[in-house]
């Protein structure tokens, strides 16, 4: 008898890093704009009754007028299409035309205090989560990515090793991207402290 076992279904999820020579300009032109665009949307931690603000600040995708934006922009596309080849790169040979990443939607957040539900990305083929300034609490705020698996498995002894990567968490640190297959489900976990955490989050197609 011969036995051969094989892993189907894969999620990759990359992680890149990059401290700018310009950090503090473009940490300072994004917490800018947080200040003129913030909007609050109060909500619920899923196990308790502790209501967290979830501070949001949408961004144009067209950075033409803010040059220190718009290269963090391109480097970003640039990573997601690194990530995207690397996986694809055997389905890709057969594309008439190089595929292009576009970045779809932009938004930021630059708080003391956040917390971001559990949820997915529609419409959008890769995500990224770039921290500009996460100041002294590592510990805190984690990016969380759940299992693409249904929750609603049968659970015995025979499916542990299911369970027990059911869910990863990223801890943060200045200058990292973590980029991650949008249909991925996953949540912000709690941040408050007196220091301000920044960070720039999109979503992108490939065509």
């Amino acid at each position: 008898m011969s036995t051969n076992k094989t892993n189907y279904w894969p999620t990759p999820i990359f992680h890149f890093q990059m401290i700018w020579e310009d950090h503090k300009d473009i940490l300072k032109e994004c917490e800018e704009w947080c200040k003129l665009n913030n909007k609050e949307v109060p909500v619920m931690l899923h196990d308790s009754t502790r209501e967290y603000a979830d501070p949001y600040a949408g961004m144009s995708t067209n950075l033409k007028d803010n040059p220190k934006l718009s290269k963090l922009k391109t480097w970003m596309e640039k990573c997601v299409y690194t990530a995207a080849e690397e996986v694809n790169r055997h389905y890709w040979k057969s594309l008439k035309n190089q595929p292009k990443v576009t970045i779809t939607d932009l938004w930021a957040w630059s708080s003391t205090e956040y917390y971001n539900h559990y949820h997915g990305h529609p419409n959008s083929s890769w995500s990224g989560i770039y921290y500009l300034d996460v100041n002294d609490t590592h510990k805190q705020g984690h990016t969380r990515f759940y299992s693409p698996l249904p929750f609603n498995h049968y659970s015995d002894a025979g499916t542990l090793f299911v369970d027990a990567e059911s869910a990863i968490s990223y801890e943060p640190g200045d200058g990292m991207l973590i980029i991650f297959p949008s249909y991925i489900r996953h949540e912000g976990m709690p941040y408050k402290s007196d220091k301000r955490r920044t960070l720039i989050a999109f979503n992108t197609q490939i065509n």
